[in-house]
């Protein structure tokens, strides 16, 4: 890697985060870095997003639920969409990781099919500025535990929409 490229922004947004209200978008959630860069006492944010990382979907409120809501297309209100279980956390640090050795710069989206049971059957890769990139990714959702969807209060399958830019800037 180019010593003068460095990871500076892996904006993961979750598809369910990409269309927002302009109240929800004010609203922003981030990740930073570990420890400061050589030569600062910042931390730069190395993630961002409407929807907090570090909740369950029982834990977000009612606007980032509705956010989430809106990628799923004519879902019934007695629906929920499946979601990680322990928030995108496990899966924003596992990107943050890769990002930091690879400085991918591109958009990805992917869908995972979650089983009744919050379980990843299947990936599909759509977009992705690496193949192996696109596969890490994969791998990263099958390994995840969802909650699964729901409708009428019994769990069903359904697919989750995971989208994300990439973004490494010049220091």
């Amino acid at each position: 890697m180019d010593d003068l490229m460095k990871p500076s922004l892996v904006a993961i947004l979750c598809a369910a985060m990409l269309s927002t209200t302009a109240l929800q978008a004010e609203e922003r959630y981030v990740i930073k870095e570990d420890s400061p860069s050589v030569g600062t006492n910042f931390r730069r944010e190395v993630a961002n997003g409407p929807i907090p990382f570090d909740k369950s979907y029982a834990e977000l409120t009612d606007t980032q639920r509705a956010s989430l809501r809106q990628q799923f297309d004519d879902l019934p209100l007695d629906c929920e969409p499946p979601f990680p279980a322990h928030g995108l956390i496990t899966i924003e640090q596992h990107i943050i990781k890769i990002q930091r050795y690879q400085a991918l710069r591109g958009e990805v989206f992917v869908t995972a099919q979650i089983d009744e049971n919050g379980k990843a059957q299947t990936v599909n890769i759509y977009r992705t500025p690496d193949e192996k990139f696109g596969k890490a990714i994969a791998e990263i959702l099958v390994g995840t535990e969802f909650k699964p969807a729901s409708c009428g209060g019994h769990p069903v399958a359904m697919k989750f929409p995971f989208a994300f830019t990439l973004d490494v800037s010049r220091r």
